[in-house]
Protein backbone atom coordinates (compact mmCIF):
# COMPACT_ATOMS: atom_id res chain seq x y z
CA UNK A 1 0.00 0.00 0.00
CA UNK A 2 1.18 3.32 -0.70
CA UNK A 3 0.35 6.58 -0.10
CA UNK A 4 0.30 9.71 -2.88
CA UNK A 5 3.42 12.27 -3.08
CA UNK A 6 1.32 15.08 -1.53
CA UNK A 7 1.16 12.49 1.63
CA UNK A 8 3.80 11.06 1.82
CA UNK A 9 5.96 14.52 1.16
CA UNK A 10 4.03 15.58 3.88
CA UNK A 11 5.16 12.91 5.89
CA UNK A 12 8.50 12.85 5.34
CA UNK A 13 9.23 16.46 6.76
CA UNK A 14 9.27 14.99 10.57
CA UNK A 15 9.59 11.11 11.62
CA UNK A 16 8.82 10.41 15.24
CA UNK A 17 11.97 9.88 16.93
CA UNK A 18 11.10 7.03 19.74
CA UNK A 19 14.04 4.87 20.84
CA UNK A 20 12.08 1.60 22.25
CA UNK A 21 10.48 2.13 18.31
CA UNK A 22 9.39 -1.63 17.50
CA UNK A 23 7.55 -1.09 14.76
CA UNK A 24 8.95 -3.16 10.92
CA UNK A 25 7.67 0.27 8.93
CA UNK A 26 8.35 3.70 10.70
CA UNK A 27 5.52 6.24 10.74
CA UNK A 28 5.95 9.81 10.18
CA UNK A 29 4.05 12.54 11.91
CA UNK A 30 1.33 13.80 9.45
CA UNK A 31 -1.94 16.18 10.82
CA UNK A 32 -4.40 14.95 8.41
CA UNK A 33 -8.11 14.80 8.36
CA UNK A 34 -10.26 12.14 8.77
CA UNK A 35 -13.64 10.66 9.28
CA UNK A 36 -13.70 7.11 11.13
CA UNK A 37 -16.79 4.79 10.98
CA UNK A 38 -17.55 0.92 11.71
CA UNK A 39 -20.35 -1.47 11.89
CA UNK A 40 -22.96 -0.72 9.61
CA UNK A 41 -21.01 2.24 8.59
CA UNK A 42 -23.89 4.33 8.53
CA UNK A 43 -22.42 7.55 10.40
CA UNK A 44 -18.84 8.79 10.94
CA UNK A 45 -16.58 10.87 13.49
CA UNK A 46 -14.36 13.38 13.12
CA UNK A 47 -10.91 12.20 13.49
CA UNK A 48 -7.12 12.87 12.61
CA UNK A 49 -4.75 11.48 11.87
CA UNK A 50 -0.97 12.01 13.53
CA UNK A 51 1.06 9.43 12.39
CA UNK A 52 1.16 7.55 9.18
CA UNK A 53 2.94 4.91 7.64
CA UNK A 54 1.94 2.28 4.25
CA UNK A 55 0.90 -0.40 7.27
CA UNK A 56 -1.47 1.87 9.47
CA UNK A 57 -2.14 5.11 11.98
CA UNK A 58 -1.77 7.15 15.20
CA UNK A 59 -4.79 8.64 14.94
CA UNK A 60 -7.53 11.21 17.39
CA UNK A 61 -10.94 10.96 17.91
CA UNK A 62 -11.49 13.90 19.83
CA UNK A 63 -15.26 12.49 21.16
CA UNK A 64 -13.63 9.77 24.37
CA UNK A 65 -15.60 6.77 23.35
CA UNK A 66 -14.30 3.03 22.65
CA UNK A 67 -13.56 2.06 19.38
CA UNK A 68 -14.43 -1.30 17.80
CA UNK A 69 -11.34 -3.71 16.91
CA UNK A 70 -12.09 -3.11 13.12
CA UNK A 71 -12.91 0.65 11.59
CA UNK A 72 -12.46 2.36 8.32
CA UNK A 73 -10.89 5.72 7.87
CA UNK A 74 -11.27 8.45 5.50
CA UNK A 75 -8.12 10.31 4.88
CA UNK A 76 -10.33 13.12 3.54
CA UNK A 77 -7.60 14.87 1.61
CA UNK A 78 -6.70 11.89 -0.64
CA UNK A 79 -9.45 9.84 -0.72
CA UNK A 80 -8.35 6.90 0.61
CA UNK A 81 -10.47 4.74 2.75
CA UNK A 82 -7.75 2.46 5.09
CA UNK A 83 -9.42 -0.46 6.72
CA UNK A 84 -8.12 -1.76 9.91
CA UNK A 85 -7.52 -2.70 13.58
CA UNK A 86 -7.18 -1.02 16.77
CA UNK A 87 -4.32 -2.50 18.25
CA UNK A 88 -4.36 0.09 21.29
CA UNK A 89 -6.45 2.24 22.57
CA UNK A 90 -5.14 5.36 24.72
CA UNK A 91 -8.31 7.75 24.62
CA UNK A 92 -8.11 10.02 22.73
CA UNK A 93 -5.11 8.45 20.64
CA UNK A 94 -5.90 5.00 19.11
CA UNK A 95 -3.09 3.02 16.92
CA UNK A 96 -4.92 1.05 13.71
CA UNK A 97 -2.89 -1.78 11.62
CA UNK A 98 -4.48 -1.61 7.94
CA UNK A 99 -5.18 -4.29 6.14
CA UNK A 100 -6.47 -2.88 2.97
CA UNK A 101 -5.95 0.58 1.76
CA UNK A 102 -9.38 2.10 -1.52
CA UNK A 103 -9.51 5.31 -3.61
CA UNK A 104 -12.99 5.87 -3.42
CA UNK A 105 -12.18 8.62 -5.91
CA UNK A 106 -11.91 5.78 -8.21
CA UNK A 107 -13.60 2.84 -7.01
CA UNK A 108 -17.64 1.80 -7.94
CA UNK A 109 -17.84 -0.38 -4.98
CA UNK A 110 -21.59 0.00 -3.60
CA UNK A 111 -20.27 -0.45 0.00
CA UNK A 112 -17.68 2.70 -0.23
CA UNK A 113 -20.65 4.95 -1.61
CA UNK A 114 -20.58 6.14 1.97
CA UNK A 115 -17.10 7.22 2.15
CA UNK A 116 -16.88 8.72 -1.59
CA UNK A 117 -20.44 11.25 -0.52
CA UNK A 118 -17.88 11.61 2.55
CA UNK A 119 -15.22 12.93 0.48
CA UNK A 120 -16.92 14.85 -2.08
CA UNK A 121 -18.42 17.01 0.52
CA UNK A 122 -15.36 17.47 2.37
Amino acid sequence: MAFSGRTQAAAVAQTAPDAAENRRVRRHRVLLTGKISYGARDFALDCSLRDLSDRGARICVPDAIALPQDVSILILREGLVCHGEVIWSESPLHGVAFHAVEDVSTSAKPELAHFKDLWKNR
